[in-house]
């Protein structure tokens, strides 16, 4: 197998942690999920909550229409942080989900930095930019003959740098926020 991966569900339990470390009155969280959402992420992210003993409501989408429903499903469960896990819909979705999560007021983590790029909070997970830099490296190993698959030349690598990124401006605008890295 030749090429890279940044599914990246490594990181869905470091997105809780995150969020309980900025606000501490995280008690309960919301998980908002599609069907394209990586089954482990999800599975990972509510046993990061449980061993936090952060409760977690899952709310799936299942169409991007879905998702002013979604946040006002959150508002009535009365939740006090949403954690948005990676999916190729709600990446595509960037601008409307960070807006929602700000006229919600809710703390939000993101799975990508082009979400905090789009206005949302926080993210932690793989740099895109990372990943397009390997993969030009790849592109010119190719290119010179490396052989796929069969040699450690072209090995299948998964992205293992790890982003972390807030928008300090949105998180006083709209929060009590405490830097988790601040001590």
């Amino acid at each position: 197998m030749t090429g890279l991966t940044s599914i990246g569900t490594e990181f869905a339990g470091k997105r809780v942690e995150l969020l309980r470390d900025a606000f501490r009155n995280v008690r309960k969280i919301a998980v908002l999920w599609h069907k394209t959402t990586a089954p482990e992420q999800v599975r990972l992210t509510l046993a990061a909550a449980k061993s936090l003993n952060i409760s977690a409501q899952l709310i799936e989408v299942h169409k991007t229409d879905e998702l002013q429903a979604a946040f006002a499903t959150a508002q009535r469960g009365r939740i006090d942080a949403l954690v948005i896990t990676g999916s190729s819909a709600f990446f595509a979705e960037r601008p409307q989900i960070a807006l929602r999560a700000a006229m919600t007021r809710l703390p939000t983590v993101y799975p990508h930095s082009g979400f905090v790029d789009a206005g949302g909070l926080m993210s932690y997970g793989t740099s895109f930019t990372d990943h397009f830099r390997r993969a030009a490296a790849y592109v010119d190993k190719i290119l010179k003959d490396a052989k796929p698959a069969r040699s450690t030349d072209l090995a299948a690598n998964a992205l293992r740098a790890r982003r972390q990124r807030e928008s300090r401006e949105i998180a006083r605008a709209h929060f009590s926020f405490r830097d988790p890295r601040a001590g």
